[in-house]
């Protein structure tokens, strides 16, 4: 489910000029030409949009007067957006301010905006139910919100109670625009429901863990999900039947694959972590393996007989857990996202291992616990693309590599970040700088203390020019930030524009231009 991004509430803002003296010589004009307030990727928003005829500075002030926005414009048309808050939060009720000065520092426009508190009603909730064994699993919500306030609304999660039974769950990333309604979702899993009448109640919360809705209502369960059916051979003959969650595989199959090599990020998206549990549950009771290596190779047969294609696009698309399994198929890596999250869920200590040309999973375990010895450091090499591979062994075209890069998953933070905006301006006066809007987002499942961001350019001879380093910061998991960047574009020099984050002092993302400087 992509975010919206469409307009929803137009803001008229009134122009008030201020200026000093007897004399209109020089003065600075500031023309709105419109504004209005958005969701940009989970940012509430503000835009401007406005013409200046000369240098000029907007600022914007939330309502305990602290400043939003801050930026210098030269003559002619700009368009500002100045963000309200964090990632998927709700702004502050209150009064807003936005302003204009003068090279001098005189007001030449002046306006306030005043927004209400959160306001948001369920409309409608739509229960998953899935029957098996003459009791009902409620395995999901589909709930319509409509947004009665003037602010885009973030629901982040809700809490589930049924039968005495209280579960939580994360809602996929969605919006509910100004005075708009909108469907969304979240995977929940509350098992062993008796048929017949109950009370099923919810409460809604935001990012920030404040309650904004809730509701208590009576329903009877009827199966509306179909099912995943799996057969193969290991000592034996197995089957396995999982839920066919349609929304969740939606979801996944909608998303813009990642522009990483880190492929733990496919393990470490938590929308399906309680999906990934059923699937480990489901794996035990048909199982009676009594130690860990018997159970992992029990688990990855069920992932090795799923059909291998290879991929034969230019470029590698990696799936999440619920696609390859609901397809029923998959490449190297995406064979190894499963079974890693899969394991991941059952508590046991893996890696992802990137070789020449293929993916693999590492399993942690005591030297003594296989009769294989260990791959690399202290990992055991778990084969994925076909059957007949237990915890150990090894690939003969895979054996004593050297260049293997571990992708641990474990808690951590995974830092990401891609240019929102680049913009390069030339002046009359001689400047040459490009400003940027850097979004950065932490994809993995631990708090990232103290990372940089880092802007230089490069030359051919990869000596850097014109640094620009930003304070440090600290970004939550799972979540995202929007920082701002300034540099100056070296003159008599052809260069490259590189962004890079280091984090404990070494680079883990990076990017760079297409296109060259000056």
């Amino acid at each position: 489910m992509s975010v919206n991004k469409s307009v929803v509430i137009v803001v008229t803002l009134t122009m008030v000029s201020s200026f000093s003296g007897c004399t209109l010589f020089n003065r600075t004009n500031f023309s709105l030409i419109s504004s209005y307030i958005y969701d940009d990727d989970g940012f509430a928003s503000l835009q401007i949009n406005f013409n200046t005829s000369d240098k000029m500075t907007l600022k914007v002030f939330g309502p305990v007067g602290e400043v939003l926005f801050l930026d210098d414009y030269h003559r002619g048309a700009h368009t500002a957006v100045a963000y309200l808050d964090e990632y998927r939060a709700t702004p502050p009720p209150g009064r807003y301010e936005v302003k204009a000065y003068d090279e001098n520092e005189n007001v030449i426009f002046e306006n306030e905006l005043f927004f209400g508190s959160q306001n948001i009603s369920i409309a409608e909730v739509i229960e998953y139910w899935w029957l098996e064994d003459g009791k009902y699993s409620l395995l999901g919500l589909n709930i319509t919100l409509i947004n009665h306030g003037n602010l885009p609304l973030y629901p982040y999660n809700v809490d589930v109670q049924i039968d005495n039974k209280r579960s939580s769950a994360f809602f996929l990333p969605t919006v509910i625009l100004p005075y708009q309604s909108s469907n969304t979702y979240c995977f929940v899993h509350i098992d062993g429901i008796s048929m017949g009448n109950r009370v099923l109640e919810l409460f809604l919360k935001n990012s920030k863990g404040e309650n904004i809705a809730d509701i208590a209502y009576n329903v009877t369960p009827s199966e509306n999900v179909a099912e995943l059916k799996f057969r193969w051979r290991y000592m034996g003959n197995k089957n396995l039947v999982l839920p066919d969650v349609e929304f969740l595989y939606d979801h996944y199959s909608s998303l813009e694959r990642l522009a990483l090599e880190d492929y733990a990020a496919y393990v470490f998206d938590g929308y399906d972590d309680k999906y990934v549990d059923l699937i480990v549950g489901r794996l035990q009771s048909i199982t009676d393996s009594s130690t860990d290596v018997a159970f992992i190779n029990f688990a990855a047969s069920f992932v090795q007989h799923l059909e291998y294609v290879e991929d034969v696009t230019e470029s590698d698309y990696p799936r999440y857990p619920f696609e390859s399994l609901k397809d029923a198929k998959g490449d190297c890596e995406d064979k190894a996202i499963l079974i890693a999250s899969i394991l991941d869920s059952s508590g046991y200590n893996v890696s992802l291992l990137k070789l020449p040309s293929h993916v693999a999973v590492g399993v942690h375990l005591d030297e003594s616990a296989t009769t294989y010895d260990y791959y690399i450091e202290e990992y055991y090499f778990l084969e994925t693309t076909s059957s007949g591979w237990p915890c150990g062994k090894i690939p003969s075209e895979h054996e004593g590599l050297s260049n293997v890069t571990i992708y641990a998953i474990k808690q951590r933070p995974l830092l990401t970040h891609s240019w929102k905006n680049a913009t390069h301006y030339s002046g009359s006066d001689g400047s040459d700088y490009i400003k940027m809007e850097i979004v950065v987002e932490n994809l993995g499942r631990e708090t990232a203390n103290d990372f940089k961001i880092r802007g230089a350019f490069f030359s051919q001879h990869d000596i850097y020019y014109n640094q620009e380093t930003t304070q440090a910061y600290s970004l939550a998991a799972g979540s995202k930030k929007i920082v701002k960047m300034t540099m100056d574009v070296p003159q008599g020099i052809s260069t490259i524009l590189k962004t890079q984050i280091y984090l404990n002092d070494k680079i883990v993302h990076e990017r760079e231009s297409l296109s060259s400087f000056p």
